[in-house]
């Protein structure tokens, strides 16, 4: 054909096409200029082939030259969606529609030349420009693509989980550390008061009790938990009999110090008391309680994360729902649970508590509403007894927050 050998200014895409019926020579070329948003090679216009039709018999085979200018960039890459000038932080894909060709710049999705498999390049903006090895395939540069954007994603969800773990833990520990260190406090158990601090009532005076108490304990551990033991009052008794757990000698101890004695020169604090009938039926299952716990040999003491003197008093509570309560948040040592993790369930029915060794886990339910514990402190809220539950620092009622 005389018009197969035609040339234009810009790139050329040649399809051979198979004539089906007799067609008529139309041998004409026109000269088309480029018009806006066109890319002409170098501002030059270009020849276009008339399209031909009924030119001859049906086995004739000719060439139709299809010119769809220069290319924008010596590398034959099309910008997508590239309006006159590239934008801050604006994505654009190059050549990344096969066959699907271009006629101007500012055609939408389509490639200046047909099947480029190669990504050419990933991200534009103001500073830098990604592009990918020559070589690498479509497939291969798809799959390092989605491993980056995973990777960049796991990167931001790491991210913010440190900046969580830092203000819900690191942050409270630390400000209680420093507040700890400042105080006046003895220099060792020899010089610390032991004695009663009177916070109990004479037990002439009261009738059946029972009462959770809890103090900070001694050294810098005094600024991340407290030290607990449990006071019972017998109907008709004179004296009140103290249970706790220490890490010398046997274990668990009756009436080792006074009911209500100083803890390392801390004065203790309520954490829950029962009188009257209900202290009276509960008592029983208090001592059943208590003669039970697994940890009470010689050598079963251990200050972290367990088992301590908290989780003897949370092994009497969690066998006692009764009581309704659990030890403060910065009780450490509460959640040990012996083996890699624990599921338990409480006899109520109405809390859950799934620990990794007392190291890490939660607690959902009425008493401990919602608990996340890590490393031996917890953070968390109180919904029935509406509170904060700060690591180091324990509970914050809502109330003396406003």
């Amino acid at each position: 054909m005389p018009g197969s050998g035609l040339s234009a200014a810009g790139s050329k895409v040649q399809r051979r096409l198979l004539p089906r019926r007799p067609v008529r020579a139309a041998l004409q070329c026109r000269f088309v200029q480029p018009g806006l948003c066109k890319h002409g090679g170098r501002e030059r216009g270009m020849f276009r082939l008339a399209r031909m039709r009924r030119a001859g018999q049906r086995d004739l085979a000719f060439t139709e030259s299809v010119s769809v200018g220069g290319a924008r960039f010596q590398q034959r890459q099309c910008l997508y969606r590239f309006h006159r000038r590239s934008r801050k932080n604006r994505p654009v894909d190059i050549a990344d529609r096969e066959h699907r060709l271009a006629i101007g710049v500012d055609h939408h999705g389509r490639a200046a030349m047909p099947a480029l498999d190669d990504v050419t390049a990933h991200d534009f903006n103001e500073d830098w420009i990604c592009h990918y090895l020559t070589g690498i395939s479509r497939s291969e540069a798809v799959i390092s693509d989605t491993v980056r954007r995973k990777g960049f994603r796991l990167f931001q969800i790491l991210k913010g989980t440190f900046a969580v773990f830092l203000v819900v833990f690191l942050l409270p520990v630390a400000a209680t550390s420093v507040w700890w260190v400042m105080l006046d406090r003895p220099a060792s158990w020899r010089a610390a008061n032991w004695q009663s601090s009177g916070v109990l009532p004479p037990a002439q005076a009261t009738g059946a009790a029972i009462h959770v108490l809890a103090a900070r304990t001694g050294g810098l551990k005094g600024a991340l938990s407290v030290h607990s033991w449990i006071v019972i009052k017998r109907p008709g008794e004179a004296n009140y009999e103290r249970y706790d757990k220490v890490g010398w000698g046997m274990p668990i101890r009756r009436n080792g110090y006074p009911a209500d004695a100083h803890w390392y020169s801390n004065r203790p604090f309520f954490v829950h008391s029962i009188t009257g009938e209900e202290a009276e039926r509960l008592i029983p299952q208090v001592e059943a309680a208590i003669a039970d716990y697994p940890w009470r040999n010689n050598g079963d003491y251990r200050i972290w994360p367990g088992p301590n003197s908290n989780s003897f008093v949370a092994h009497v509570l969690r066998e006692v729902p009764g009581i309704g309560i659990r030890l403060p948040p910065n009780a450490t040592g509460r959640d040990y649970a012996p083996g890699f993790a624990s599921v338990r369930l409480a006899p109520d029915r109405r809390d859950l508590h799934v620990t990794l060794g007392g190291l890490a886990g939660f607690a959902l339910g009425a008493r401990s509403g919602l608990e996340v514990h890590l490393l031996g402190v917890v953070a968390g809220v109180d919904v029935v007894n509406p509170a904060l539950k700060v690591p180091a620092l324990g509970s914050i009622a809502v109330a003396d927050i406003w």
